[in-house]
């Protein structure tokens, strides 16, 4: 019913989002659970946040990475080229702002963890104080003791670890051939099978070994403790910033301007854009200072991604050029 009021569904969404109990209370409606009940059912244990992601990361994952391969590969690959000139920089650092559970920045991280043309990218999950104390660094220790359950190795020589992202390879039945999913366990029943659940299956399908390989881009040398100590390291450099409060951006800029690769907001906009609409303008801004020149910003899972590069008209401002062609500036 929120929609015919006179004031439309942005007000009414804007309401409901500024009030978790309305919220609650319309979700239980739709659902048939009383208020107290739904509240109740909310998991945001560790395992129940990370849980949460897996269950939406499909989709999501595929339209960002998707975006963000070759723009960064070819960042990695320029700098790289001028190694022998005026760049030695080998790590580049890479910021995700309102990081959450830090599920995405951690698939990020494993997807660009290895060098790239001898360069990679460090990542640097961020947000509020009170996110980072329930969520973002009780998430990471929670994927950091995940991590020490090695499974196997893929058709590739990869080490493959529960909650893998891995992709179908060397099928005969070529409609799973490119396919990806999440490696679950052991096949308690066939050995040297594996349950993978497909983003395209509701139900996990079992697999061997050899007719998969890890999503990553990597030389597939990493090890059991490569992946906890990554997810470790995520932990230590998750920093406090909450993007609309400029006095809690100090603490990122002085170890970071000027030098990342790549920033991403990829769920803040969309959550508190009916009730911050100018909150893009913001995110702008800091990406701007945290950024090399060349850099990029990834806003939204959507569109909204372009390079910051140094304006040739006026010595002290930037200029961001949209890469795709619904936004370009």
């Amino acid at each position: 019913n929120c929609r015919h009021q006179q004031k439309g569904p942005c007000h009414a969404r804007g309401a409901i989002g500024l009030q978790p109990q309305l919220l609650a209370a319309a979700k239980a409606q739709m659902e048939e659970l009383s208020p107290e009940a739904f509240i109740r059912n909310m998991d945001n244990t560790p395992e129940g946040k990370i849980k949460q992601c897996r269950n939406k990361m499909g989709d999501y994952y595929s339209v960002v990475t998707k975006a963000l391969d070759d723009p960064i590969k070819e960042f990695l690959a320029s700098n790289n080229r001028e190694a022998n000139s005026n760049c030695r920089q080998r790590v580049f650092p890479a910021v995700d702002f309102a990081a959450g559970s830090a599920y995405f920045t951690h698939q990020l991280a494993l997807r660009y963890r290895e060098p790239l043309c001898d360069r990679s990218l460090e990542w640097y999950p961020t947000d509020t104080t009170d996110g980072l104390e329930k969520f973002t660094r009780p998430c990471l220790k929670y994927l950091a003791k995940e991590a020490e359950s090695f499974l196997c190795t893929d058709r590739n020589g990869g080490a493959v670890f529960p909650r893998q992202r891995v992709e179908l390879q060397g099928l005969k039945n070529d409609d799973y051939n490119g396919q990806e999913g999440v490696v679950l366990h052991k096949d308690p029943k066939t050995v040297g099978r594996y349950a993978i659940q497909l983003d395209s299956k509701a139900k996990p399908i079992s697999f061997k070994a050899d007719n998969f390989v890890r999503t990553d881009i990597s030389d597939h040398s990493s090890t059991n403790n490569g992946n906890r100590f990554l997810v470790e390291g995520l932990r230590e450099r998750s920093c406090n910033v909450d993007v609309l409060k400029r006095e809690t951006w100090s603490d990122v800029l002085e170890k970071l301007a000027g030098q990342c690769a790549l920033v991403t907001c990829t769920n803040l906009l969309t959550e508190i854009g009916h009730r911050e609409p100018t909150a893009w303008k913001t995110v702008m801004e800091l990406a701007s200072e945290l950024l090399v020149s060349g850099g990029y910003l990834k806003a939204r899972r959507c569109g909204w991604m372009g390079a910051v590069r140094e304006s040739p008209n006026d010595g002290g401002a930037w200029q961001l050029t949209w890469t795709n062609s619904t936004y370009r500036s």
